[in-house]
């Protein structure tokens, strides 16, 4: 005799068929199927993406090595600039500057300027995070809240250059700094100009450079 509170029975055949009530969670299943998916596929996404992340930021870029790439899902990507043997070191430097000056969006602004840091400067200060604490930190973040800034000419000699700029703090107190380059030898950035070091003039931090002597 057969149970009636059995949620499903066997035919003649020996295979089992579902009763009403194990039917209507089917139907519950196939029509949340969908949804589930979905769900599923965009906690799998964001896992991966974290993964990736922290995979990206917890490695330091070696020297000569292409420099970790912004977010794809980020549109203002597309508006950063790469190292080109086309841009003269101020180029170079007013790039850095627009990107530290970049408020709307400061994680790609900070970016953008560790594009340009030479793989020597990268030895030393490693991965974009130490790097962007290091340009948020005193005395480089006056260069992320500057009402104002003028990038002087370069003083070039032979694969090494000096850019002085001047920038003008929230306080309206005029602030210096030099930019050293050098024009890299090594691919893949041959011929580019990259920002070795930043030094703060006229403070403990460095003192008054002068100029460069002909055959130094």
């Amino acid at each position: 005799m057969h149970d009636a509170r059995r949620s499903f029975m066997v035919d003649s055949s020996g295979l089992p068929h579902f009763g009403p009530k194990n039917r209507r969670v089917l139907r519950l299943l196939k029509f949340l199927a969908p949804t589930l998916c979905v769900l599923l596929a965009f906690a799998l996404a964001v896992a991966a993406s974290r993964l990736v992340g922290d995979a990206g930021h917890s490695q330091r870029a070696p020297a000569g090595m292409p420099l970790p790439a912004a977010p794809a899902q980020d549109p203002a990507i597309s508006e950063i600039a790469l190292p080109s043997a086309q841009l003269a070191p101020d180029d170079v430097v007013r790039l850095q500057l627009g990107g530290l000056a970049n408020r709307e969006n400061p994680s790609l602004g900070i970016l953008q300027c560790y594009y340009f840091a030479s793989p020597a400067n990268l030895a030393i200060t490693g991965t974009l995070d130490a790097f962007a604490e290091l340009v948020r930190t005193p005395p480089y973040d006056v260069m992320t809240t500057a009402r104002a800034w003028l990038v002087g000419e370069p003083q070039i000699h032979g694969r090494s250059a000096r850019v002085l700029v001047t920038l003008i703090d929230p306080a309206g107190r005029l602030r210096s700094f030099v930019f050293l380059l050098e024009r890299q030898t090594e691919p893949p950035y041959t011929d580019c100009w990259m920002t070795d070091s930043v030094l703060q003039m006229g403070k403990k931090y460095a003192p008054p450079l002068p100029p460069i002597a002909p055959g130094v």
